[in-house]
């Protein structure tokens, strides 16, 4: 491509025009597709809405109609619910009094987030994980009311409850908060010393438990070739599995 001439004082040429509306068309165009990358399709949404069970579907209901000013994201949640199959034309008919389409688009896209949003906090505490990031989330809290002790009980009963139910991953989260938040006591070094030794343990379950995933996932990959090997192969195959050291493990 040839450079612009930019000692020209008559204006740009043709050509420059060209170019500079080429350029401007693909960088329009980028922008265009990021935003629709960003966009919820409607089929997620309207499958996320099916989804909810009753009582799942009251509470979400209860906090759209709730919402002071705009009401018209419970209008957009009945319309999806209302529906068997998802028929997107009858949805913007419906809804063409209160939105345009690009409108309609951004109202899905943020229904769908808060419908989300709502859910984590309905389901907070329901499974061990989510009781223990809801239990970050007040360290994260204290922390940064610099109520450092506080945060360290809690670190301490979460944690706890992540090695008796063999939750590796988030413990990682927990120990990161105390090796944080000991950094900062200039008098806990051995309390710092044992939560850096604390977390290498942890990592090493974590690389060890990974191996056995790894190694279901090559027995179910080897299950799912049954008429696409050799018998001589599958054979091999097979051995080769059963005699893998992590085997002789469970086996002892």
């Amino acid at each position: 491509m040839e450079g612009i001439d930019y000692q020209n004082k008559s204006g740009p040429s043709e050509k420059e025009e060209a170019t500079f509306s080429t350029l401007k068309s693909i960088y329009l165009n980028k922008h265009t597709l990021q935003n629709n990358l960003n966009m919820v399709s409607t089929d997620y949404l309207f499958r996320l809405i099916k989804s909810l069970n009753k009582n799942e579907k009251r509470y979400i209901k209860l906090l759209l109609t709730a919402q002071k000013g705009n009401k018209t994201y419970a209008l957009l949640f009945n319309a999806l619910d209302n529906q068997q199959t998802h028929e997107e034309i009858l949805v913007e008919n419906k809804l063409r009094a209160h939105y345009t389409s690009k409108q309609l688009a951004v109202a899905k896209n943020r229904l769908y987030n808060t419908i989300l949003k709502n859910l984590t906090t309905y389901h907070a505490g329901h499974t061990i994980e989510s009781g223990v990031r809801e239990a970050i989330n007040q360290i994260e809290v204290l922390y940064c009311k610099n109520l450092l002790k506080p945060c360290l009980k809690i670190i301490q009963k979460e944690k706890k409850i992540c090695y008796t139910s063999q939750k590796y991953s988030i413990l990682l989260h927990l120990l990161e908060w105390e090796r944080n938040i000991r950094y900062f006591n200039e008098d806990d070094f051995p309390g710092l010393r044992r939560c850096t030794e604390e977390i290498k343990t942890v990592l090493f379950k974590i690389t060890e438990t990974d191996k056995y995933k790894e190694l279901f996932i090559d027995f179910w990959t080897f299950s799912n070739k049954k008429g696409k090997l050799s018998g001589t192969d599958a054979k091999k195959e097979l051995h080769s599995l059963f005699n893998n050291p992590l085997l002789d493990l469970l086996r002892n």
